[in-house]
């Protein structure tokens, strides 16, 4: 999506903010880390998506206007409860009709492109 409107500076807002659980299908599709003997186990929990508004100044007294969006995975692990957030470049995904937000991975590769867990050195 791309429109025009008047002002002189660039600039990022983020417009939109949802939290949700982590799709059934990424976690069961999604690829599974293995651990080394120093690395602890972090599974996917929530996954937030958040929506910006990209405006730049296209030099004929207008701004060009877009709109991208990006998803925060959050990784818990079990024992400690310690979390470690992770971001994904996102894409938008007609899905029956409606527009849904995927990581760009999945949108290529398939669900098992997915990080359903994250394997994380324990002096991280």
């Amino acid at each position: 999506m791309s429109t025009k409107t008047s002002r002189s500076e660039k600039s990022t807002d983020r417009i939109d903010r949802e939290y949700h659980d982590v799709p059934a299908s990424w976690l069961r599709g999604g690829s599974t880390a293995d651990p080394d003997d120093d690395e602890r186990i972090y599974r996917a929990e929530k996954v937030c998506v958040e929506r910006y508004l990209h405006s730049e100044p296209d030099g004929r007294n207008a701004l060009d206007v877009s709109e991208s969006c990006a998803i925060f995975v959050l990784y818990l692990h079990g024992r400690s409860g310690d979390t470690i957030e992770r971001r994904y470049e996102a894409s938008l995904v007609e899905n029956g009709g409606n527009l849904v937000v995927v990581p760009r991975c999945v949108r290529k590769g398939g669900a098992e492109k997915f990080a359903a867990s994250i394997a994380v050195g324990t002096d991280e």
